[in-house]
Order: C-alpha cells, then sequence, then structure tokens
C-alpha cells in the first residue's frame, strides 16, 4: 500500500510538472508569434509606404512642416528670452532734479531714498559734477564754455533691492516709479531697463501665441493622418471583410493602420527635426555677426537632444492617436457581407 500510494504521488508530480512545461511552452509560442506578427506589420507598412513614395512623401511633409513651425517660433522666442536675461543687468532709475534746486536738498532726499527697504543703494550726481565730466572730454570743453551757465540737472542713480529686481510681477517696481516721481524738484525718472521690460512683455505674448499655435497645427496632424488612414482603411474594405469572416478581431485588423500612422509620425517628426536644424544653421551665421557688433558672445541655442527626443514622442503620439481614430471608427462602419 505504501509503495502504490508513493507511486501515486510520484505520478501527480510527474503529471503537474509537465502541465507546467506545458503552459510555459504556450506562452513562450504565444509571445513568440506575437512579436513576429508585430514585426510583420511593422515591415509590411512601411514597405507600403514606399510603394507609394509621392503620396506618402507629402503626408510625411505636412505633418514635419506642422511640426517644425511651432518649433523654429518657440526656438526663436526662448533665445530672444536669453537674450533679455543677459540685458537685464541693471536696472537703475535715474532721477533727474532740476539744476537750480539747493544741493543739500538732494543730498536729504538720497538719504530718505536710502531708508526705503526697496532701494538698495542711491548715488548723486550734481549738476557741477556732470558738467565737470563733460569738460573732461576734448570735444565738449568748448561748447560748455560756450554756454556759460550750467544747464545739466541733478540725478539720482537709484538702484532697486534684490528682491524687487526678481520679483515675479512689476507692480512693486512701477510703486517706486510713482514715488520717485512725486519728489520735490523732480523734473523726470527713467528705468534704465525699461525697454528691456517692454521687450520681456512682448516676449510673454510671443511665448502664449506659439502656445496656442501649437495647439492647432496639433489638431491639424491629427486631422492629416485621420484623414490619411481613413483613405487607407477605406481601399483595403474587401480585405478587412474577409478578415472579419475567417474571425479576426479588430485589434488584428486595426493593427496595420497603427503602425502605418507610426510611421508617418516618426518620419514627419524626424523630418521636423532636420528642418529646424537647417533653419538654426542658416540663422546662426548673421545672429553671430550681429552679436559680435554689441560686443557679446550670444549664439543660437537649438533644441538638444531632448528636444529633439520629445519633438520624435510628440509627432508619433499624435500620428497614432489619429491613426486609432480613424481606424476605430471606420472599422465600425464595415460590414461583413
Amino acid at each position: 500500500m505504501v509503495k502504490r500510494k508513493h507511486a501515486t504521488k510520484a505520478g501527480k508530480s510527474r503529471s503537474s510538472n509537465k502541465r507546467k512545461s506545458t503552459g510555459q511552452q504556450s506562452n513562450s509560442n504565444n509571445l513568440s508569434l506575437a512579436i513576429s506578427q508585430h514585426l510583420f506589420h511593422s515591415h509590411d507598412t512601411l514597405k507600403r509606404l514606399v510603394r507609394e513614395p509621392l503620396s506618402s512623401l507629402m503626408t510625411i511633409m505636412v505633418i514635419a512642416i506642422a511640426l517644425a513651425l511651432p518649433a523654429c517660433l518657440y526656438l526663436l522666442v526662448s533665445n530672444a528670452e536669453v537674450l533679455t536675461d543677459r540685458w537685464q543687468t541693471t536696472h537703475d532709475i535715474s532721477v533727474y532734479v532740476d539744476g537750480a534746486y539747493p544741493v543739500d536738498n538732494v543730498n536729504a532726499i538720497q538719504q530718505s531714498l536710502s531708508l526705503r527697504k526697496d532701494v538698495q543703494l542711491v548715488r548723486v550726481i550734481t549738476s557741477e559734477q556732470a558738467l565737470q565730466e563733460m569738460t573732461q572730454q576734448s570735444q565738449m570743453e568748448m561748447i560748455s564754455t560756450a554756454i556759460g551757465e550750467n544747464p545739466l540737472p541733478h540725478a539720482l542713480i537709484v538702484s532697486p533691492s534684490n528682491s524687487l529686481i526678481n520679483a515675479d510681477s512689476d507692480q512693486s517696481l512701477n510703486e517706486l516709479l510713482a514715488a520717485l516721481k512725486k519728489l520735490p524738484g523732480v523734473n523726470e525718472v527713467q528705468l534704465d531697463a525699461q525697454w528691456v521690460m517692454k521687450l520681456r512683455s512682448i516676449i510673454h505674448l510671443l511665448n502664449r501665441t506659439v502656445g496656442l499655435l501649437g495647439l492647432l497645427l496639433a489638431l491639424g496632424v491629427l486631422l492629416v493622418v485621420s484623414n490619411t488612414i481613413r483613405l487607407h482603411v477605406q481601399q483595403r474594405e474587401n480585405e478587412i471583410q474577409v478578415k472579419k469572416l475567417i474571425g479576426a478581431s479588430n485589434g488584428f485588423i486595426r493593427r496595420p493602420f497603427l503602425y502605418l500612422g507610426f510611421w508617418y509620425g516618426i518620419l514627419g517628426a524626424a523630418v521636423a527635426s532636420i528642418l529646424v536644424m537647417i533653419l538654426l544653421a542658416f540663422l546662426s551665421g548673421p545672429a553671430a555677426r550681429l552679436a559680435e557688433l554689441y560686443a557679446s558672445d550670444f549664439n543660437l541655442q537649438g533644441l538638444g537632444t531632448g528636444g529633439n527626443l520629445s519633438l520624435l514622442f510628440l509627432g508619433t503620439g499624435l500620428a497614432l492617436t489619429g491613426a486609432f481614430l480613424a481606424a476605430e471608427h471606420t472599422l465600425k462602419n464595415i460590414e461583413v457581407t
């Protein structure tokens, strides 16, 4: 009896191991079959693109232009931001006081401004000091002698605090400017970096415009790919009906069209990246020569590795989404007859 029990247990163990090995082998076969099917569909769809070079090239170029245009505008805006950040090295405010105003009163204004938390430093340049600096130049000495009376105003050079400069909003800086204009004897208040602030506002507007344009062109890529895939599905309607008759699932039928969208997207994004690099190379020379005229070492910055990869992922994702939507909608309308 004991021997029979051991034999029974051994038989059960062998049959269990056999079932496990059979299941593992079945899973391995299913995985290899799925991989081979994906490889076949990817190669087959790529061959279809090659067999129709003109229509494929037109679709790829439309996608490339739709992706390259916002990418180029983004590069121009981002390079402008880098350039304005370099220019924002000084935020000094020049306060011009009437030259007839007593110097002691100007010094008193300096002391009161130095006590403000939003002011880091205040320097005084009297009208006499300004005239002396002018007369040190040989070309201006005769002019200053001919004028006689000193026409130059006193000047207060106000340096705002770092917290005021680095603030996200310009409200505090505008409040300081308004306070300086109300000082006694002040004729004019001029922010040295005011034109840079205006340029920054323009760049902020351009950033939003580029974002909106990018969304519209992304929608355009979706529509182009969707329409192209819809035409491919309609061209293969008879083939799809036969596949449905023999029991093929919608996922299996949809797969080649998804790969078609994948190739459209990744090739279009790759061409877009090349177009951006060509434009950058075309503009780099003139931009460098312009920077040399202003004694600057500024160079145009490209998308870089991260930007190019993002462009590839974006183009592929949009094309796959458009292909899926078009294939899913069109396959539902194809009935087996």
